[in-house]
């Protein structure tokens, strides 16, 4: 639009004849407020254009960021997890182990599990992850 109105603008800038001028005269300054409202429509969609690119950047910087937290705790609660699932683990086979015969191995596994655990949770509130 801008380069169009331009063009207009442009056309009626060299009148041949007296009477063309007086017409051209009214065109020509009809034509400049036209070019002068398409300018500024122009800057205000550019501005626009920026306002919402920033308002995108920051949500998706939100939402990465609620995402991470939940990544978080998801790999905190995993690591908790962990000794859990290796000790059933290995518990579950059907091989001999350490301890299968001993009547009080399912209180020493249990036991180990839930100071393993506690032990974990223990590291991970020093270290203020949690």
């Amino acid at each position: 639009m801008r380069e169009a109105i331009n063009g207009l603008v442009r056309r009626y800038d060299a009148p041949l004849t007296a009477e063309a001028r007086h017409i051209d005269r009214e065109l020509r300054i009809y034509y400049r407020d036209v070019y002068d409202h398409v300018v500024r429509v122009i800057d205000f969609i550019k501005t626009y254009r920026d306002l919402l690119t920033g308002s995108l950047d920051i949500y998706l910087s939100a939402v990465a960021n609620q995402t991470n937290e939940v990544m978080k705790i998801l790999t905190l609660w995993g690591a908790i997890a962990m000794p859990l699932l290796v000790l059933t683990s290995f518990y579950g086979m059907n091989v001999e182990l350490p301890f299968q015969r001993n009547p009080h191995a399912l209180l020493v596994l249990g036991l180990v599990m839930v100071a393993s655990s506690i032990a974990i949770i223990i590291y991970i509130r020093r270290k203020y992850w949690l």
